[in-house]
């Protein structure tokens, strides 16, 4: 087996060393029309930009709604993720195709036979986003004109977090009327529990650390305790509902506070001026080309070219044996 490899590697440079001077021909004639070829290529300039999302996620309770992150901190890979989704919706691409007008710009008619399908192809061929290790989301965009491709990647980061803020809004506002629903019932739970204390208030009725001071005092009055009396034996009677009672309003308060917490936090993410992303770099206008490579054009056509010669060559020279094998 190696020494059939060896004749056939053998065969191979007897080829090329036999046929030198067409190869070395055909390198110079494929360089030139590589040459041509990658000059009349159109040149595309990008621009690119870097985000962050922020760490927000909403999490459901059995009891209330409330936000898990800080709107202030950089968000992990699955906020890196929703992002990523929400650029490749078409939703969202028909909102930059149609705000950047690129119908126009790509020469494509809008009304033309299979329209959608040209402009979304184009789409996805210059205009890419993916997400780094470090969870930031880096959006390029590639264009004739370095203007046009920084001022698209430049509305697709507002896009986005305008896109995204919506999408999050509409969760929040139906966490919001659940708070508020919930905020009610609190309310009222609490106006009949403060009126319940009242009432035994009224009655005489303390807490039990005024009780205690209560009893206390019993045996260190002097005349007439009639009164004193009288409080001692409300307590006695409606001492532990007071504490029920007490415990109650004192557990409603704290809900409701809790409650107002979640209801200023969602105020604050509803505002429209409420971003949902770190913008670490804004898309410039590129003073240097992105593509095409000429060098790159002109050694694949070179390459290509050889490849292509030798195959012919050696296929022409070793035709007769090459037969045998076959039909043997």
């Amino acid at each position: 087996m190696k020494e059939k490899n060896s004749v056939e590697f053998t065969d191979i440079g007897r080829v090329i060393w036999r046929f030198r001077q067409h190869f070395i021909l055909t390198a110079i004639v494929a360089g030139v029309l590589g040459l041509v070829v990658a000059f009349l290529l159109p040149v595309y300039y990008q621009s690119t930009a870097t985000i962050y999302p922020a760490a927000i996620s909403y999490v459901e309770s059995t009891d209330l709604v409330y936000r898990r992150g800080n709107v202030n901190e950089l968000g992990d890979t699955e906020q890196a993720e929703q992002i990523l989704e929400m650029f490749s919706s078409q939703d969202f691409k028909n909102k930059i195709i149609g705000k950047a007008g690129l119908f126009e710009h790509y020469n494509i008619d809008p009304d033309g036979k299979e329209a959608r399908f040209k402009i979304h192809q184009k789409y996805r061929e210059l205009i890419q986003a993916e997400r780094n290790r470090y969870n930031a989301v880096k959006i390029s965009v590639q264009d004739r004109e370095p203007a046009k491709a920084a001022e698209i990647v430049n509305l697709i980061i507002d896009e986005l977090d305008r896109f995204r803020n919506q999408i999050i809004s509409r969760r929040i506002r139906t966490h919001y009327r659940t708070i508020e629903k919930s905020k009610d019932s609190l309310q009222h739970a609490m106006a009949v529990w403060t009126d319940s204390l009242l009432t035994l208030q009224e009655q005489g009725v303390v807490s039990q650390e005024e009780r205690a001071a209560l009893l206390e005092s019993l045996g260190n009055v002097r005349g007439n305790s009639a009164e004193i009396k009288r409080r001692i034996d409300a307590n006695i009677r409606y001492g532990a509902q007071y504490d029920i009672v007490e415990r109650h309003v004192e557990s409603v308060q704290g809900q409701i506070t809790t409650m107002n917490k979640i209801r200023t936090q969602l105020q604050t993410n509803l505002s429209p001026d409420a971003s949902q992303q770190f913008i670490f770099e804004h898309g410039h206008v590129a003073d240097k080309k992105h593509a095409p490579k000429r060098l790159y054009v002109v050694l694949g056509a070179i390459g290509f070219s050889l490849i292509v010669l030798l195959f012919y060559l050696y296929i022409r020279v070793n035709w007769l044996a090459l037969r045998q094998r076959l039909e043997s």
